[in-house]
């Protein structure tokens, strides 16, 4: 299993990869280095939350399981249809933690970062197909179930809450984003 799954995204995350996200949500390179290391912990820490209540592992290991094995060389090589790619990882992002709270998220880190919501929006639209990808291959390279996978991300809720920018995490809370229903701990977390 994975030690850390922030680092093993990052690791995708190249300055190539980012310069193109920063051009098709219209941030400047640095801003967009800087919303997409405050992003994936986000992230994360959503779908961790999701991973934590009941059949929400299950959910979750679907929508990973339902990835194209193939597609995290797609889109580390080629961000055409950008716009597309991030309508489609928003609507996965909502479909799993809820429309509102994928829009919260979104607004929260956008207030936390200076940005405006439609592009931390797009920029986790297209994170999100990214954070599944990875999320797959260790699925798959671990022969991961659902439990598994609940296992993995609410395990990690320590790295991937301090892979947050100091402040972001408290922000999240204080917005409403963590509803109450989350990690409580990984063994309770990993039942489906």
């Amino acid at each position: 299993m994975t030690d850390n799954i922030v680092a093993t995204i990052s690791r995708f995350l190249t300055p190539e990869l980012i310069g193109k996200m920063a051009s098709a949500t219209g941030l400047d390179r640095s801003m967009a280095h800087k919303a997409t290391a405050a992003a994936v912990p986000a992230i994360l820490s959503g779908l961790a939350d999701v991973a934590g209540r009941p059949g929400g592992a299950r959910q979750l290991a679907n929508a990973v399981a339902e990835q194209p094995t193939d597609l995290l060389g797609s889109l580390v090589n080629n961000l055409t249809g950008a716009q597309q790619m991030a309508d489609k990882g928003s609507g996965l992002l909502s479909s799993l933690l809820g429309g509102g709270m994928s829009g919260l998220l979104a607004s929260t880190v956008g207030k936390f970062l200076g940005i405006g919501e439609g592009p931390m929006r797009m920029l986790m639209g297209l994170l999100t197909p990214i954070i599944m990808g990875v999320l797959g291959r260790e699925q798959r390279g671990q022969g991961m179930d659902a439990n598994g996978m609940a296992r993995l991300l609410t395990g990690q809720k320590d790295e991937i809450a301090s892979a947050m920018p100091a402040g972001l995490g408290r922000l999240l809370e204080q917005s409403g984003f963590h509803p109450g229903a989350g990690m409580a701990s990984a063994g309770q977390a990993a039942s489906v």
